[in-house]
C-alpha cells in the first residue's frame, strides 16, 4: 500500500498493488485505488465483510 513516489518500487513487486490517498502517479500504477482516507473499503478485496 503506497501514496506518494516513494512507494513505487514496493509496489512494482507487490501481489496486489494498492494505492491509499495516493498521488497521482501511484494511482496510475495501483492495481486498487482507495481514494478518500477509509481502509474499511479494502475489506470486500480481503474477503471480508465490514
Amino acid at each position: 500500500m503506497g501514496d506518494g513516489a516513494n512507494d513505487l518500487e514496493m509496489m512494482a513487486v507487490a501481489a496486489l498493488a494498492v494505492a491509499f490517498n495516493a498521488k497521482p502517479v501511484v494511482r496510475e500504477r495501483a492495481d486498487l485505488v482507495v481514494g478518500g482516507l477509509d481502509l474499511a473499503q479494502l475489506l470486500p478485496v480481503l474477503g471480508l465483510r465490514g
